[in-house]
């Protein structure tokens, strides 16, 4: 049984190395990211029907392959209008913060590369 954790063992701590060194942020709060993040970008969508915020044209660095990583990730492209009432720019790229869920996610998902 433990032989067949191993390998999930490595690879999350291989997710958890590209988060901690593409976001730079601390290991102890990808959890506190994560949670703020879904809680915010729920809100704001939620009361402006839209996403402010995109990451399609964001190019992720600080992985071990950087390209992989790049290709693989699931990209959101903000809506134009929702960026606008934020006072954002077309692609939301403002939006750091609240982008953290979504690219805490998609690195996570994206640790294949």
């Amino acid at each position: 049984m433990c032989a067949n954790r191993q390998p999930n063992a490595v690879l999350n701590k291989f997710k958890i190395k590209t988060i901690v060194d593409v976001l730079k942020i601390p290991e102890n709060s990808i959890a506190g990211h994560l949670n703020w993040g879904t809680f915010t970008l729920r809100d704001v969508v939620t009361k402006s029907g839209a996403s402010p915020f995109g990451d399609d044209t964001v190019k992720y660095r600080g992985s071990s392959n950087d390209a992989a990583l790049n290709a693989a990730v699931l990209r959101f492209k903000a809506d134009p209008q929702a960026s606008a009432r934020f006072g954002l720019g077309q692609s939301g790229h403002q939006a750091h913060a609240c982008g953290h869920r979504r690219t805490l996610r998609a690195l996570a998902a994206c640790a294949s590369f």
